[in-house]
């Protein structure tokens, strides 16, 4: 098993000298590093994200108006992904919860993406 994939695993029951070898990814805590994360999977993207008493909270979506919007408008037609992608987690561990929440977004977006792929790659088979 190679070391990101060590790094899902969580922390488990291991010696000092092997602990680096299970360290979870950066953006599962580090808010910078997830907003990084999905600059990288989604250029162009708009994000918000927060923390209050209630939740860890995160949006992200397709920023049709800055400079790439024609091009987000090709990619992410304005019918499925304009309305963007949200999530509100229940808190619990601090920043790490506005932390999964980005990756929440980020996972519903690809989702969506590769169901419009899909759907695209039967049309064109048809």
């Amino acid at each position: 098993m190679d070391q990101e994939a060590f790094g899902l695993l969580g922390d488990p029951p291991i010696s000092d000298g092997m602990r680096d070898l299970y360290r979870a990814p950066t953006y599962t805590a580090s808010i910078d590093a997830a907003h990084a994360l999905v600059a990288k999977v989604f250029p162009n993207w708009w994000i918000t994200a927060g923390l209050c008493s209630l939740t860890g909270h995160a949006s992200i979506g397709p920023d049709y108006n800055g400079p790439a919007g024609e091009r987000l408008k090709r990619e992410f037609p304005v019918e499925k992904f304009d309305g963007g992608f949200d999530a509100d987690l229940a808190p619990g561990d601090g920043r790490h919860r506005t932390c999964y929440a980005i990756l929440s977004c980020i996972l519903q977006a690809l989702i969506v993406r590769e169901e419009q792929r899909a759907g695209e790659e039967k049309e064109v088979a048809s």
